[in-house]
């Protein structure tokens, strides 16, 4: 039952089977693991799979995660009730760049980051705020109150100025599923001893650490097995591991992790899990079970940390960064500097500043993101608040098709009536740039091109096709391959060497079904082609090279992969380098590469929200950003929308300054701004559904953008339905009912940064207000006092007053996020009448201004208190003295 095991699991049980034929001949070969934490699709009960050797850890509905012994996964397969099982799979951050600030396949822009501005001050008479609470900001009626925002990510800085307000933390939860493991018995167990064995990853100060290894007999104390890892490697301090609980096995042991696994120079996610086995090994099902328990921490905790610089005793970090990056996109606080009119560099904050924060740390597998989305849901239940998830890891094993385990329980989460969302980035995948010919051969991995890890074509009835595999040098990791096809085509597989490596090939082509493990120019390969994978039915060529052994390296060059059909029915595929790595220095040749069907998982869920990435300087499509479609029988869109993704002014980890802020790229960034906007959609109408909510989020969206026409159809693959208008989809979420009553103002935050093409926003808008004798004498005002009005802004405190308390900068980003409005001016800002706001600063214009602003200003104060809730096409009706005739 091969195909109702994913690759990797396949592979395992390969090579578990492998060594067990060879035990008479290498009995000092150390063996593979003989369990895997597993997830199982089911269309029935589970108790059979369980009594088949299951051990289930997380029941998820539909999708169950558990422990099993790798040799009973095929008799497990063989249930009627078992639709397929899949490995606990690792994602990664879908911005594997972002740290450099680039997107891939562009040509970087000029970034000079403004200079630091003195630290932001509380307002003087800010309402006290409970522990956990938020400020509420002063110049938006919509913040995202009352709806829970949950991010899944690398974890988060509490120290940085985004996340606290006046020393008390602005996060209403921190979860921590990387750090504390238990150990328990499973219900097959009959062993007597066990060993227990963690491989601790390298360190700043240890960077090739032994592995912590013990045999024990039961019962086992904590205090024995802390011992007997610390007798093992002196690299464990105290403090970086803490055993408690037992005796074992009659009760659980509880492993934590600290100290130097806890820091800001190493990433808490990629800890592995502590391996336990019976010894010796027996045959038979999984007899220990390893868990990853979450650890939580209230706002209470968070703020004793806020007050000890040292963090002493609070086990929570973000050395990867991502975390707090993307947090600080969708729910940072605001933040800003006195000269607020000038372009968005000078100001900071989140789209949805008023949602409840949660951050939740996961490990990289798909386990401990289910476990992190159960509880999120959990805690929006207990509080009786509506949910938006933000999702920030990819993964690209599997068929692209949405029907990873993951993206199932996903959809499953959010399927009911209840007010919840949740929001993926669809990856940086996109990018396709030839290989510059300086990188070809002996280029370091720093210099290569980026992407191109997707193929596709077809193979015609009886007929061959070749793609090509340009391997760089240095690669010294295992590459791995999958080729999907359906219908009722046979293909068969083979694989031959770049020429320097003598362009051998497999033995002979691999048929389906079949597996072969090869030597192919001293590299070791293995291929594995089976049919029927459910649930669509697919058919799946898995082939991984590795190194050469004594050269610890694959030979640089173009791989050449066959395919032959052999049934007379002419078979589509589609061909994915298998969970690429930051530096994996295989992919297709360029002339090969597709950028369509390169959203990864769980971007493809169903009913989540898939988010791309366009660059709001000149409107385009990121050439990083994944396309879709999805690659199931529908050709499913994905992604729905696309955000602003390039230059987005993020949160640094671990900087104390109230202004660490760096630009950074990639649909991580995208994805929380829509989630945010989602929260402010919820906000404004409490009812909605998450059908609803994509439906209006999409129906608002301004058109994709492009400067060639028609737009090409591989970037009309990634705009879905084009950009998000975060104040048409407030509006859209509101819905009739609301229809008159007035503009919404959102945090500053929300509206896309201020690009160069501003200026053609504020032409058309004056073009507009210029139809009417009253217009054209308000723009020539503002043409001949508007250097004075921003220097007196600027520089006289009195009137920078006036400007700020009136939300002078909200309403221009309000004003220039969409000048078609009909209503230019709302009538309230921050729940006070603007016109009000407005003669107060008039005011003090005119006690500090010149004689020539004094008289112009005093002749249309009338028209200028008159303006708010007009709209333009009515400005024609009105005097410089704002009577309306």
């Amino acid at each position: 039952m091969e195909s109702k095991l994913d690759a990797a699991l396949v592979a395992d049980v390969r090579a578990l089977k492998a060594w067990a034929r060879r035990m008479t001949s290498a009995r000092d070969a150390p063996p593979p693991p003989d369990t895997a934490k597993v997830s199982v699709r089911l269309s029935g009960d589970r108790a059979a799979v369980e009594a088949a050797g299951f051990v289930t850890q997380i029941d998820a509905g539909e999708i169950l995660v558990g422990t099993v012994a790798l040799l009973d996964l095929e008799r497990i397969a063989a249930l009627d009730a078992v639709v397929s099982v899949q490995s606990n799979r690792r994602g990664e951050p879908p911005d594997a760049v972002a740290a450099t600030g680039e997107d891939p396949g562009r040509r970087a822009r000029a970034q000079t980051p403004p200079p630091s501005p003195p630290p932001a001050q509380a307002p003087t008479q800010a309402p006290p705020q409970e522990a956990g609470g938020r400020a509420e900001p002063l110049d938006s009626e919509v913040t995202g109150r009352g709806v829970l925002l949950g991010m899944i990510d690398s974890g988060i800085d509490i120290h940085h100025s985004s996340f606290y307000e006046d020393g008390r933390t602005l996060i209403t939860q921190l979860v921590d599923v990387t750090l504390r493991q238990s150990i328990s018995a499973s219900p097959h167990l009959t062993a007597g001893r066990a060993h227990f064995r963690w491989d601790p990853p390298p360190t700043l100060f240890c960077p090739a650490p032994r592995q912590v290894s013990a045999e024990l007999p039961f019962p086992v104390t904590a205090q024995a097995l802390q011992n007997a890892w610390a007798g093992v490697t002196p690299e464990i301090q105290a403090g970086d591991v803490r055993v408690e609980g037992g005796p074992f096995p009659a009760h659980p042991l509880v492993i934590t992790f600290g100290g130097k696994y806890n820091s800001d120079t190493l990433d808490s996610r990629i800890l592995p899990d502590v391996v336990c086995s019976p010894s010796p090994a027996v045959p038979g099902p999984a007899q220990f079970v390893v868990d990853r328990v979450p650890l939580f921490y209230e706002p209470a905790e968070i703020d004793a940390a806020l007050q000890n610089p040292a963090e002493i005793d609070f086990a929570f970090r973000d050395a990867a960064g991502h975390g707090t990056a993307t947090a600080s996109v969708a729910a940072g606080a605001p933040r800003s500097v006195p000269k607020c009119w000038q372009n968005e560099p000078y100001y900071r904050g989140g789209v949805a500043p008023g949602a409840g924060l949660v951050m939740a740390r996961t490990a990289h597998g798909d386990d401990s993101k289910i476990l992190a989305v159960a509880h999120l849901m959990e805690l929006a239940a207990q509080r009786g608040e509506p949910l938006v998830i933000n999702i920030n890891y990819i993964d690209h094993t599997g068929p692209h098709d949405g029907t990873s385990h993951l993206e199932t329980y996903l959809s499953g989460a959010i399927a009911d009536e209840s007010v919840r969302a949740v929001v993926i980035g669809a990856g940086n995948e996109g990018a396709a740039d030839p290989e510059p010919p300086s990188a070809t051969v002996l280029s370091p991995p720093g210099g290569l091109p980026t992407r191109g890890w997707h193929t596709s074509g077809t193979v015609p009835a009886n007929g061959p096709a070749t793609r090509g595999i340009f391997v760089a040098y240095r690669d010294t990791r295992s590459d791995g391959f999958e080729i999907w096809y359906s219908g009722a085509a046979r293909l068969t597989f083979d694989l031959t060497a770049p020429f320097i490596a003598n362009s051998e090939s497999l033995p002979s082509p691999v048929s389906p079904p079949g597996e072969l493990t090869a030597t192919v120019a001293h590299h070791p390969v293995t291929v594995s082609s089976v049919l029927g994978v459910p649930p669509h039915g697919k058919n799946r060529i898995a082939f991984s090279i590795d190194p050469v052994p004594a050269a610890n390296m694959i030979t640089m060059g173009v791989w050449t992969i066959s395919l032959r059909e052999t049934s007379g029915n002419a078979a589509d595929f589609d061909i994915w380098v298998d969970s690429p790595g930051e530096h994996r220095l295989s992919r297709f040749r360029f002339t090969e590469r597709d950028r369509t069907r390169t959203v990864g998982s769980p971007a493809g869920s169903r009913l989540a929200i898939t988010v791309g990435n366009y660059d709001n300087e000149d409107r385009e499509l990121a050439r990083s950003s994944s396309r879709g479609p999805l690659c199931d029988p529908d050709r499913t869109p994905k992604p729905e929308v696309c955000a602003p993704g390039i230059g987005v002014w993020v949160a640094r980890a671990r900087k104390r300054d109230p202004y660490g802020y760096t630009p950074r790229n990639g649909t991580s960034y995208s994805a929380p701004y829509v989630a945010g906007v989602v929260a402010l959609m919820i906000e404004a109408n409490p009812q909605l559904a998450h059908d609803e909510i994509k439906k209006r989020l999409m129906a608002s969206c301004d058109p994709p953008f492009s400067p060639h026409s028609p737009i090409p159809p591989e970037d009309l693959a990634g705009w879905g339905a084009g950009r998000v208008n975060p104040t048409r989809a407030v509006d859209k979420a509101r819905g009739q009912a609301f229809a008159d009553a007035g503009p919404v103002v959102l945090p500053p935050a929300a509206y896309p940064a201020w690009p160069s093409h501003l200026r053609a926003r504020a032409a058309e808008l004056r073009r507009r207000a210029e139809t009417s004798p009253a217009g054209r004498n308000l723009a020539a005002l503002a043409t001949r006092h508007a250097a004075e009005v921003r220097h007196l802004v600027d520089t006289e405190r009195r009137v920078t007053a006036a400007w700020h308390r009136m939300h002078g900068p909200a309403l221009l980003r309000w004003l220039l996020a969409d000048v078609h409005r009909e209503v230019p001016l709302p009538q309230t800002l921050g729940g006070k009448p603007l016109a009000a706001g407005i003669g107060r600063l008039l005011d003090e214009l005119v006690l500090a201004g010149s004689p020539a602003l004094r008289a112009d200003l005093t002749s249309v104060r009338a028209l200028l208190l008159a303006l708010p809730g007009v709209p333009l096409a009515d400005l024609a009706t009105y005097d410089d003295h704002g009577q309306g005739s």
